[in-house]
């Protein structure tokens, strides 16, 4: 039996993926971003002893040729339509994996070496270990064994995988509530948040560096780190980010969670998806509603994809992507396009994005900000 494949191994390969970046021209900016962040770890994951081998599944030939020249295996996956649990699988018998650790595209762009590390270490050291960094909405996600993914249907997306492999019985691991393990780049303001981070890989900053976005980033953090200020927080945000801005904030916070777990439970799916700020906003213009916002708060940050959802709306990535960088005029839905305008024009700095923005988007503004104030470097300036 080879040392890749011997149970006494107290290693563990690594698998990264990459792909479906599409082919507008805001889908292809961030998955430039994307690439950057998995050669990052490429590079630090060859210098960990707790990973013997790098394996990484790609739609792109060129792509898949660099990699290959850094002794990363490579397998390219430029079929369609892509299905992740499918492909998963087939990775998993292909390369007789016995455990693994997943780290999906875009995911933890300020994570050092020792978090990577941790995980590894902790899958590779247990024969029923299952080790995420958000179990409702995993992106990394160590498990062993890796056979365990046969006993459910395979999911769509890596959103669902932790949580499913939960379901079946794995046990849950206790891993380190970090920075460097929570926040991921999803879309493309999360991106521009990463490339104001002092640690942000520097390829991913200089890929950053093609998104247009016309939200005023800078200005909401900077309310968030004002004791005289009150900033909203909006969308499917826990208890992890209210405790980091109950601790890390100078501003005071309106805090407003719902719908977690909205896809790993599959309400989005079968068009379950209900808000009360979304039941709001269909009696509101979308102007008024931010004028009233306005004279009550100083800075928003709103994760939109609830008020997509539970409006009925399948929004294109296109569309979203848009709307997170505030480029309105070129947003095909007419409801997207309403609010993201509206948001644009509104008295206060607004910030518009996905899940990861009202996780560890915020943990990282903070950080950065509070760095750029105490004297550090601020990649934003």
């Amino acid at each position: 039996m080879s040392p890749a494949t011997s149970p006494n191994n107290r290693a563990c390969p690594l698998l990264l993926m990459h792909g479906g970046g599409g082919t507008e021209p805001v889908e292809q900016n961030l998955g430039r971003v994307k690439r950057a962040i998995l050669r990052t770890h490429v590079e630090r994951a060859a210098l960990l002893p707790s990973i013997d081998r790098i394996i990484a599944a790609v739609d792109d030939p060129e792509f898949a040729r660099e990699l290959s020249e850094l002794s990363v295996e490579t397998v390219l996956t430029d079929t369609a339509p892509f299905h992740f649990g499918e492909t998963l699988r087939f990775l998993i018998h292909r390369f007789k994996l016995e455990r693994l650790l997943y780290v999906g595209a875009g995911a933890l762009p300020l994570a050092g070496p020792e978090e990577l590390e941790t995980l590894a270490t902790c899958v590779a050291g247990s024969h029923r270990v299952l080790a995420t960094n958000n179990l409702f909405s995993s992106d990394c996600v160590g498990f062993s064994p890796a056979e365990a993914l046969m006993t459910f249907p395979p999911p769509e997306s890596d959103n669902r995988l932790a949580y499913l492999l939960h379901e079946s019985g794995l046990p849950l691991a206790e891993v380190p509530r970090s920075l460097g393990l929570i926040f991921d780049v999803d879309t493309p303001i999360d991106a521009v948040i990463l490339a104001m981070h002092p640690e942000a890989p520097v390829g991913a900053r200089a890929a950053a560096s093609s998104l247009r976005c016309l939200l005023p980033v800078s200005e909401a953090r900077q309310a968030l780190l004002d004791p005289g200020l009150e900033v909203f927080v909006y969308g499917r945000a826990g208890s992890l980010l209210l405790s980091v801005l109950d601790k890390d904030a100078a501003s005071r916070i309106r805090f407003f969670s719902e719908e977690r777990g909205m896809k790993a439970q599959g309400r989005v799916q079968s068009g379950s998806v209900t808000t009360i700020l979304g039941s709001l906003l269909s009696r509101f213009d979308f102007k008024e509603f931010f004028s009233l916002l306005g004279g009550v708060v100083h800075a928003a940050f709103l994760d939109t994809r609830p008020l997509f959802a539970s409006a009925g709306i399948a929004v294109s990535a296109r569309d979203r992507y848009l709307s997170d960088l505030g480029q309105h005029s070129e947003i095909t839905d007419s409801y997207v396009r309403a609010l993201t305008r509206a948001a644009l024009e509104a008295s206060i700095p607004v910030v518009l994005g996905g899940h990861s923005l009202v996780s560890g988007g915020l943990w990282a503004l903070l950080d950065s900000g509070w760095r750029a104030r105490d004297g550090g470097c601020d990649a934003d300036h």
